[in-house]
């Protein structure tokens, strides 16, 4: 995050080249494109092209998240464990992989987008001391 932010105030605020950069700061011409290109604070995270096969698990996939979907509606304590999915999966379906590749993948499915609530502050003044002041929610 540091090294981001001295590249940008180097290259915008001092005018200096990316080259210039790079022999300063000890960085490659290419980290340096790099990190100028990216959004300020912005992590760059490797992103795969392509997802990879998954041979063993892949066919289970939908059944695992059907049964995620149901425990949703499900108290909490009555919910499947991840290893009590994989001793279902062996039992009642055969699976022969391992049990962490279940853990993994049922870690993935129950990971959620946390809900975003927008609001929109307005600041009234009236002919009193004090102003009002008036929230919006946006769905």
């Amino acid at each position: 995050m540091y090294e981001q932010e001295a590249v940008r105030k180097a290259y915008w605020v001092d005018g200096k080249s990316e080259r210039e950069i790079a022999r300063e700061l000890g960085f490659s011409r290419n980290t340096v494109s790099r990190l100028l290109k990216t959004q300020a604070g912005e992590k760059r995270q490797y992103q795969l092209k392509q997802a990879k096969p998954k041979p063993t698990l892949g066919q289970y996939e939908h059944w695992i998240a059907e049964i995620l979907a149901a425990d949703e509606q499900a108290p909490r304590k009555q919910r499947h464990t991840a290893r009590r999915i994989y001793e279902r999966l062996k039992t009642e379906l055969g699976y022969t992989g391992s049990e962490r590749g279940i853990r993994g993948l049922v870690a993935q499915l129950k990971k959620k987008q946390p809900e975003v609530f927008l609001a929109k502050f307005r600041y009234h003044f009236s002919n009193s001391t004090v102003g009002a002041l008036e929230l919006i929610f946006f769905d």
